[in-house]
């Protein structure tokens, strides 16, 4: 695991937070969103939406 030295912090507003999660999650429903090839990429969106999943109560309310 990233020490906190080599972490980048990125703020949003919940509202924010909230449409960036939500559009994800609907192309990755609608199949929008091509997988990335590179296992690198496929890691980072995951961690992402991860990230979201745990900052964020309303989708599951």
């Amino acid at each position: 695991m990233p020490d906190a030295e080599s972490d980048v912090n990125i703020r949003l507003t919940s509202d924010e937070a909230l449409v960036l999660f939500d559009w994800l999650h609907r192309c990755e429903d609608e199949r929008q969103v091509v997988q990335p090839a590179h296992e690198g990429e496929r890691a980072a969106l995951f961690n992402l939406s991860a990230l979201l999943e745990r900052e964020l109560v309303e989708p599951f309310q």
